[in-house]
């Protein structure tokens, strides 16, 4: 399991400290991997922070199930930010940048990109998002029109603009989806078909 967190980048395995598989208790081991000690230390300050340099990992924590389960617990009873590239640490350039990137590469998981299916991201479709209301996953995890009925004009929920992908809040779209840059837009208007 990788975990990311505004704190430091994990990666969590069951595997105990002798390299053995540990069950599913909650007092059996895990190995929590880290980039970089300092994570290590933040997040699991009451244990030792083991150096393996020349691992796939620079080092790692073990910690009970219990003991990782309670940290993500009091990490999402704390969660306070909306937008969790900016809650990473003003100072913390190499996070924020992996943040980036791998915000960026898991985008790719769907149709489109990080901003679906539109012209913006590259995409030879544009996104249910201006004529449906709701949409599904099939079990190939594609995007498909749901059975629910259809989003009226002027009513959508949804705060991204058709043709650019950006967030300009569902009030600030025209009723082809489009925002106030884009809606002038020669390209854009040929998108509408």
């Amino acid at each position: 399991m990788w975990i990311v967190t505004n704190q430091g980048f994990m990666s969590i395995v069951a595997k105990d400290r002798n390299g053995k598989a540990s069950g599913p208790d909650l007092k059996a081991e895990l190995s929590v991997r880290f980039r970089r000690p300092a994570d290590a230390a933040r997040l699991f300050p009451k244990h030792e922070v083991v150096l393996t340099p020349h691992g796939d990992y620079a080092c790692r924590v073990f910690a009970t199930r219990g003991e990782v389960a309670e940290l993500m617990f009091h990490m999402v009873c704390g969660l306070s930010y909306n937008n969790f590239k900016s809650s990473i640490p003003k100072d913390d350039h190499a996070l924020y940048s992996a943040a980036n990137a791998a915000w960026s590469d898991f985008g790719k998981l769907q149709d489109g990109g990080p901003y679906g299916t539109g012209k913006y991201s590259g995409g030879s479709d544009y996104s249910y998002q201006r004529t449906l209301g709701f949409a599904e996953y099939d079990t190939g995890g594609k995007l498909v029109p749901s059975k629910k009925k259809e989003a009226q004009p002027g009513k959508r929920k949804d705060p991204f603009c058709d043709f650019c992908g950006k967030r300009r809040g569902a009030e600030n779209l025209n009723e082809h989806g489009l925002c106030q840059s884009c809606e002038d837009l020669p390209e854009a208007l040929a998108s509408l078909g």
